[in-house]
């Protein structure tokens, strides 16, 4: 499993000088590390939804990563923040909720699709 990016500088770093490409739920930042091994840093803003679906989005956006990247590439710094879905008030108190949590193969392909369209060796 690859290391985790934590220190809101590095975040920075990758925002800034990172190459960055937008899919359909994510967004992915991508900047070359000092070292062989990749570091994952995923961002999911509390407006994805409550805390069970923020971190589901988080398990399997790890496991795609695990899956399909992380063998692919060496010595890169890749940052998913994922997007808020769509939301809609549907609520007898109006309140706001999420309307669609998109699934796995989803999820893969949007995120295969915009590492591929980067073109990052």
């Amino acid at each position: 499993m690859p290391e985790s990016i934590k220190k809101n500088s590095e975040f920075r770093k990758a925002y800034k000088s990172g190459k960055y490409k937008s899919g359909k739920y994510v967004t992915v930042y991508v900047l070359a590390n000092k070292s062989d091994d990749n570091r994952i840093g995923i961002v999911t803003a509390k407006k994805v939804g409550n805390a069970v679906q923020r971190n589901r989005m988080r398990r399997v956006i790890r496991e795609i990563f695990r899956l399909s990247i992380d063998e692919n590439f060496q010595g890169y710094d890749f940052v998913f923040y994922v997007k808020p879905s769509h939301r809609v008030a549907v609520n007898s108190n109006r309140k706001l909720r999420a309307e669609y949590i998109p699934s796995f193969q989803e999820l893969q392909d949007d995120i295969l699709y915009i590492v591929q369209a980067m073109k990052i060796q």
